[in-house]
C-alpha cells in the first residue's frame, strides 16, 4: 500500500517539478479533449435526432379505387416480413380527417359531392432502413394508385447521418494522437530533467519498475484532470452550445444534458487514461533504457 502512495506523491511531484512543460501539456490536451468532446456532442446528437426521424419514417400505401378486398391486402401486409404496424384509412375515414385539416374551409368538399379520397395503409418498419425494398415489394402486388415514403428524404438522412460520424470518428481518433504525441514529449522532457534522480534510484536498487510508474501516473493524471475540466466546461454551457449550433433555435429533439453527460463521462475518462497510459508508456519505454 505504502508503495502506492509513493507513487503518487511521486507523480504530483513530477507534475510539480516540471510544472512549464506539463502546464502546456494540460492546456494542449484540453484543446485535444475539447475538440473530441465537441464532434462527441455533434455525432451524439446527429444520431438521436436520426433515430428520432427514423421511428416517425412510414410508407404511404394509397389504394387504387378499383381494389374492394382490403382483407386480402390487410393480410398481405400482415405477412409482409420487416413490417413492425400498420393502419387501415377508410376513404371515410380519410374524408373525416380532410375535414378536420381544411377546419373552415372544409366547404371545398362538400362542393364536389363525392368522396374523392383513395383508402390507404399507413406502414411503420422494424428497420427504417430496409424501406425502399418493402415500397417497391407492394409496387409489385399492382394495388396502389401511389406510394409515399419520402424517397430522396431518407437516402439524404441515412447519408447525412454516417457522414457526421465517419467525420467525428476521425476527429477523435486525430486528437487522440495529438494528445498522446503531447504527452510523450512531455515524459520525455521529465525523464531527462530528472536523470540524476533515475540514476541514484538504479544505484540503490529502485528498479525499472518503480522509477516507470510515477511518470505513467503522472501522464494519466494529466489527461484525466484536463478531461474532467472540458466536461464541467461542456456541461455548463452545452444547451448555450447546442442553441449556437442550430442558429439560435434549440434542436427540436437534441439529447437532454444529463444523459450526454451519461455517454460522455465515461468515454472521455477512458480515453484519457488509455491516452496518459499510453503516450508515458511508450516514452518511457525508450527513455528510460539508456539508464
Amino acid at each position: 500500500m505504502w508503495h502506492i502512495i509513493l507513487w503518487i506523491r511521486e507523480a504530483f511531484s513530477g507534475i510539480f517539478r516540471n510544472f512549464t512543460m506539463n502546464g502546456f501539456a494540460f492546456i494542449l490536451s484540453m484543446l485535444c479533449f475539447s475538440v473530441l468532446a465537441f464532434w462527441m456532442v455533434v455525432g451524439i446528437n446527429a444520431q438521436y435526432v436520426s433515430t428520432n426521424l427514423e421511428n416517425k419514417v412510414q410508407i404511404s400505401v394509397i389504394l387504387d379505387d378499383t381494389i374492394k378486398d382490403y382483407g386480402e391486402v390487410e393480410k398481405k401486409i400482415k405477412e409482409l416480413e420487416g413490417v413492425e404496424s400498420y393502419r387501415f384509412i377508410s376513404k371515410e375515414e380519410a374524408y373525416k380527417e380532410m375535414e378536420q385539416s381544411l377546419g373552415d374551409r372544409k366547404e371545398m368538399l362538400t362542393e364536389l359531392e363525392f368522396n374523392p379520397l383513395p383508402a390507404s395503409f399507413q406502414i411503420k418498419l422494424k428497420n427504417p432502413k430496409e424501406i425502399e425494398k418493402i415500397a417497391k415489394t407492394i409496387e409489385t402486388w399492382g394495388i396502389t394508385k401511389n406510394i409515399k415514403y419520402g424517397e430522396k428524404f431518407i437516402e439524404n438522412l441515412f447519408s447525412t447521418t454516417e457522414k457526421i460520424k465517419k467525420v467525428a470518428y476521425i476527429i477523435i481518433v486525430i486528437m487522440g494522437i495529438s494528445a498522446g504525441s503531447m504527452l510523450y514529449v512531455s515524459i520525455r522532457v521529465n525523464i531527462l530533467n530528472r536523470n540524476k534522480e533515475i540514476e541514484i534510484k538504479n544505484l540503490v536498487g529502485a528498479g525499472v519498475f518503480n522509477i516507470r510508474i510515477p511518470f505513467i501516473l503522472e501522464a494519466m493524471i494529466l489527461t484525466t484532470l484536463s478531461s474532467m475540466v472540458v466536461l464541467v466546461i461542456f456541461y455548463l454551457g452545452y444547451d448555450r452550445m447546442i442553441a449556437e449550433l442550430s442558429g439560435g433555435i434549440a434542436f427540436a429533439s437534441s439529447v437532454p444534458v444529463n444523459e450526454m453527460m451519461k455517454k460522455m463521462i465515461p468515454t472521455m475518462l477512458m480515453a484519457a487514461a488509455s491516452i496518459g497510459f499510453i503516450s508515458s508508456f511508450l516514452s518511457t519505454q525508450r527513455y528510460l533504457k539508456r539508464h
